[in-house]
């Protein structure tokens, strides 16, 4: 009977030490999904396999060596159709063709889709018209792309340094911070295997019902503000992890000799004003969250941490969060969404940052 016990006990005991086992070696593969998900995503067939088949539109186009990853279709369109409101030139930007004789200094704008511009809407077409009818000479050339994040830009950064750009807008960062794969639970910032199984179970839900049926689902949820909640708190610990994408990006530019600014980011919700019946409305999420607060957070955090690298870096920054708070009230009357802007919200950015580097343009004039 006592052999029996022992038998039954080493069993057991084998049993609990090869389940932690296996627990310990897929929590090591997750650190090391998580470690290097960024370059994972890069690769064509993982990310063909995580994201399926992109949508694009019609004036965009796949890359064929980086998987995830999209520009502007040089050229579009491809005939002169009336009132066309979207033009790229042959570089792959929005807007017109590129200035080959480089006359005047140039500014080149990086962003997503607040800098790509709403209809014939954009705060880079803004900066130059004001500045070129104030007297300063400027190109100003539109580097936005929907969609895009900061490991998007450092994709195509050698394209960018072969602009040769005197002065670089960076005004990026909503897409990271609505991605769950940059997002960590309480409990998945120990347990990486937790973060792992979310975002798998994610994919396969949003594989299961389709991209647009997922989407839906996300922007169909309802708000529910709470300044005070325990998801606040933690949020208020939120470290970019992409932020060294931002910090590379920076460094390639002053490489170059060119004055590079970071520019914070404006949202519809921010962590001292109570959201409006209409900001609820039109804001959307992210999908960790359904609390407006915690997007404000976050996102606050994230300026921040530009504020920060500004300074360290010794670049320019152009901090639009807290100019917005006196310049973009009330809120919802000049943004969409919880990120983008009217069409009224964009030409106060342009006209803002025109105003920022009207001096550093003179500069470079007598350069």
């Amino acid at each position: 009977m006592h052999h029996q016990r022992y038998r039954k006990s080493v069993k057991y005991t084998a049993i609990i030490f090869v389940l932690l086992l296996a627990v310990l070696i897929l929590e090591g593969m997750a650190r090391l999904v998580y470690a290097y998900r960024e370059e994972l995503s890069g690769n064509p067939l993982l990310s063909t396999l995580a994201r399926g088949e992109m949508v694009l539109d019609p004036y965009e186009m796949e890359s064929s060596s980086i998987g995830g990853h999209w520009g502007l279709r040089p050229g579009y369109p491809f005939s002169n159709t009336p009132n066309n409101q979207l033009r790229i030139n042959k570089y792959g930007m929005r807007g017109p063709d590129i200035d080959e004789t480089h006359s005047r200094p140039r500014i080149l704008s990086l962003g997503d889709s607040v800098t790509f511009g709403l209809g014939e809407v954009s705060y880079p077409r803004v900066i130059e018209d004001i500045l070129n009818k104030a007297g300063v000479p400027v190109e100003v050339v539109n580097g936005g792309v929907e969609g895009y994040a900061p490991r998007n830009l450092l994709y195509e950064v050698n394209g960018y340094l072969n602009l040769r750009p005197e002065v670089v807008t960076i005004y990026i960062g909503w897409n990271a911070l609505y991605s769950p794969a940059y997002w960590l639970e309480r409990y998945e910032r120990c347990l990486r295997l937790l973060w792992f199984a979310r975002n798998l179970l994610r994919i396969s839900q949003r594989k299961l019902i389709g991209e647009g049926a997922y989407t839906r689902e996300m922007l169909e949820r309802i708000p529910v503000p709470d300044a005070n909640s325990a998801d606040v708190v933690y949020a208020a610990d939120y470290t970019p992890p992409y932020l060294g994408q931002i910090d590379e990006l920076v460094e390639r530019f002053q490489k170059r000799g060119a004055q590079v600014f970071l520019m914070t980011l404006p949202g519809l919700f921010v962590d001292d004003e109570k959201p409006s019946d209409k900001a609820l409305k039109i804001g959307h999420l992210p999908a960790f969250s359904t609390n407006p607060y915690v997007l404000a957070k976050i996102s606050e955090r994230y300026n921040q941490s530009l504020r920060d690298l500004a300074s360290r870096r010794g670049v320019g920054l152009i901090d639009l969060a807290v100019w917005s708070k006196h310049h973009l009230t009330p809120r919802d009357e000049f943004f969409s969404d919880s990120v983008h802007l009217t069409s009224e919200g964009l030409a106060r950015v342009g006209g803002f940052v025109a105003e920022q580097l009207k001096d550093v343009i003179g500069k470079e004039r007598l350069q």
